[in-house]
């Protein structure tokens, strides 16, 4: 997978992937991922916990399990505020600490 499918797959995980209640967002990024021929992969991972976009946070988090029982948190929104996020946890590299 490339980096881009990633960021992808990452955003779907964050979507609503149940077909209803989606909005267009979450729509696209389960669609491109399945188009990336990754679908089987998502189906591979939980949903344990889900809270929905909040115009005043201006994102969407979810808790995933994997099949290996790995729980993790990934959310998607406006970059301002996700590049505040890995900011905050020290998970982003130099390169992105001037974005």
């Amino acid at each position: 997978p490339s980096r881009d499918t990633d960021v992808l797959f990452y955003g779907a995980l964050a979507a609503k992937r149940m077909e209803e209640g989606q909005d267009a967002i979450d729509k696209t990024l389960c669609e491109a991922v399945a188009q990336s021929g990754r679908r089987a992969q998502l189906a591979e991972y939980e949903t344990v916990g889900f809270v929905p976009f909040d115009p005043v946070s201006k994102r969407t988090e979810a808790t995933v399990q994997s099949a290996e029982g790995k729980l993790f948190k990934v959310m998607k929104g406006a970059p301002q505020v996700i590049l505040a996020k890995c900011l905050q946890s020290g998970s982003v590299g130099p390169e992105l600490e001037g974005a």
